[in-house]
């Protein structure tokens, strides 16, 4: 990956000091964000204190239901297309990521305080002002995400009813309230990639290994029966980093009881 895109800057133009920030931006959010959140995903999969117990297995249950294509990888349009994974992936990076979105405005424009309605204040920003949006404090209101505590892990958080009484994967909700990738035209260019990766990974390893927790080790390494949270420093830099580990058993799965 890193020889093609360091060819893809030479077929563009970039003298090495402009391509050098851009491929360290890759290798960036690659390390800091895509890794983790997909150990995230695992982490959370198998949580033995979790709300519900039997969401591993009803993950494995949908990855197991992709089919591979003709090279032996998985058919990934529909291993996308799966609601709970789907569903997962998004609370994790929901629950997880803390960005920080910058703007400098080309306009005055006027915005509501708070979560709209006929009598919500309003504020007039003026042109050239700089507006900073922390993601955490969204992606933690409560009155932005009803149900279970948006402190809590909630892999079902993004399920709905759908017409057959099925559930379906849903974004729905007042707009903006998600944004582990920004927003707007500035939108992260690496998401699409990145959530296949996360997606895949965790499927595959789902569909060769059964995973369990063997334990959990506090920020000192010691053991501990509280899965770990996460640190409170660099705020703003993507997903967050743990204070303590998880341990897991692995053993490789009989492909002929899938």
């Amino acid at each position: 990956m890193a020889r093609a895109y360091h060819l893809n800057n030479q077929d563009l133009g970039h003298s090495p000091h402009r391509a050098a920030p851009l491929i360290l931006g890759i290798f960036f959010a690659a390390s800091t964000n895509a890794l983790p959140a997909t150990l995230l995903t695992l982490m959370h999969l198998l949580d033995t204190n979790a709300i519900d117990p039997t969401l591993l297995s009803r993950v494995q249950s949908e990855v197991d239901s992709v089919p591979e294509v003709g090279d032996g990888t998985l058919d990934i349009k529909r291993l996308l297309e799966l609601p709970l994974l789907q569903s997962v992936y998004t609370e994790v990076l929901r629950l997880h990521v803390d960005v920080i979105i910058a703007r400098n405005l080309d306009a005055d424009i006027v915005v509501p305080v708070g979560h709209g309605g006929e009598d919500t204040p309003q504020v007039r920003l003026p042109k050239g002002d700089m507006v900073v949006a922390p993601v955490w404090t969204v992606h933690n209101d409560s009155d932005l995400w009803p149900g279970v505590s948006p402190d809590h892990f909630d892999g079902e958080r993004f399920l709905v009813a759908g017409e057959k009484g099925q559930k379906v994967f849903s974004m729905g909700g007042p707009p903006g309230r998600w944004a582990p990738y920004g927003g707007g035209r500035h939108w992260c260019p690496g998401r699409l990639f990145a959530k296949q990766e996360i997606m895949a990974t965790v499927s595959v390893l789902l569909r060769k290994y059964n995973i369990e927790t063997a334990g959990y080790l506090d920020a000192r390494g010691k053991r501990t029966k509280k899965p770990p949270g996460v640190r409170s420093k660099l705020p703003g830099a993507g997903v967050l980093s743990l204070d303590g580990d998880i341990l897991m058993r692995i053993k490789r799965r009989d492909p002929t009881n899938r």
